[in-house]
């Protein structure tokens, strides 16, 4: 296991009495991870170094279409650094291009407003780096699964990884991720049959066009007070 974050000694400025001071940094590990499938294709993710990697790897196979459940992955081979990884899927070299179409949901503003809560309070004693995005899925009237990673990608992969391994039926769930959310955020949602997303960031004008254009509900800017809806 690599580690997830490393102490720097640095100093720190302090402008209101224009001095410097040392100061110990607790700063994010970045670790890139190439997947190299059977058919010889590979990809590199950077990420941060932590105990789901499993999950990023059978997550992001999902929501880029190489797999339809978890079941899917036949052998997840590791190196020994975890810097790469061997995937043997069953449909090696296939990629369901065109999703499962997903059916308008309506939303429930208190469990958005719950969820908003939860996510706030974890997202602040979780990352002490200030370098990590965050992942929330709730189905069931829970958070089914939590995530963290240095990108916002590799965060919802992860949650989805996990949401997969847990056989979760993603379309009655939502998503909720700290980023700001372009059109390729939305399009793993579309990918993962989410039906939901939510989003503390701001949303593109791609983002929210291809939200409508799939009938996923998108909504961002949200806080304890507020959130928008844009569809």
């Amino acid at each position: 296991m690599t580690e997830s974050a490393r102490n720097y000694k640095i100093k720190r400025y302090d402008f209101n009495d224009s001095m410097e001071k040392l100061f110990e940094d607790i700063v994010a590990v970045e670790h890139t991870l190439m997947l190299v499938m059977e058919s010889g294709e590979s990809f590199e993710v950077a990420c941060t170094a932590d105990e789901y990697l499993k999950e990023l790897v059978i997550g992001r196979l999902y929501t880029e279409g190489f797999i339809t459940e978890a079941a899917d992955v036949k052998n997840l081979d590791f190196s020994n650094d975890k810097s790469s990884v061997r995937v043997s899927v069953i449909s090696e070299g296939k990629k369901h291009l065109q999703p499962e179409k997903i059916k308008k949901a309506s939303v429930d503003m208190p469990e958005v407003k719950e969820l908003i809560n939860i996510f706030e309070e974890n997202a602040r004693l979780a990352d002490d780096t200030g370098a990590m995005h965050s992942c929330m899925i709730w189905a069931g009237g829970k958070v089914r699964c939590t995530a963290y990673d240095m990108g916002r990608n590799n965060a919802i992969d992860k949650a989805v990884g996990m949401a997969l391994e847990q056989k979760l039926d993603l379309r009655v769930s939502m998503l909720f991720t700290s980023a700001r959310v372009p059109a390729g955020i939305v399009g793993k949602a579309v990918n993962a049959g989410i039906p939901v997303v939510i989003a503390r960031g701001a949303p593109t004008s791609a983002a929210i066009e291809l939200a409508k254009a799939h009938d996923i509900r998108l909504l961002a800017f949200a806080s304890r007070q507020r959130v928008n809806i844009y569809c």
